[in-house]
């Protein structure tokens, strides 16, 4: 005796739902997701482009005072002011 599908009874109750909601994404759901990290991604470069670029004087500040010698800077700091040199001793006019 054959077994009776359970659709072809004559209830009034709709059919269940093939799908449920654990299925594999789609390649569209893929293309979603891949395209909202791709605009995140953008977004960030932009906005540390933009943090380094405010900054760059800052940058180049801090790479000098790391790179040049403390003696240079100040010998630097010194010639750039009116100096008088008298009795061994260098005195910066105001």
């Amino acid at each position: 005796m054959p077994i009776a599908n359970a659709s072809s009874s004559s209830s009034s109750a709709p059919a269940a739902p093939t799908t449920t909601s654990h299925e594999n994404p789609t390649a569209d759901d893929l293309s979603a997701y891949r395209d909202l990290v791709l605009s995140l991604l953008v977004c960030f470069s932009l906005l540390v482009g933009l943090v380094l670029v405010a900054n760059v004087y800052t940058l180049g500040n801090c790479l000098q005072a790391l790179l040049t010698p403390q003696r240079s800077h100040l010998q630097r700091a010194v010639a750039a002011h009116d100096v008088v040199k008298s009795e061994g001793y260098l005195q910066v006019i105001n």
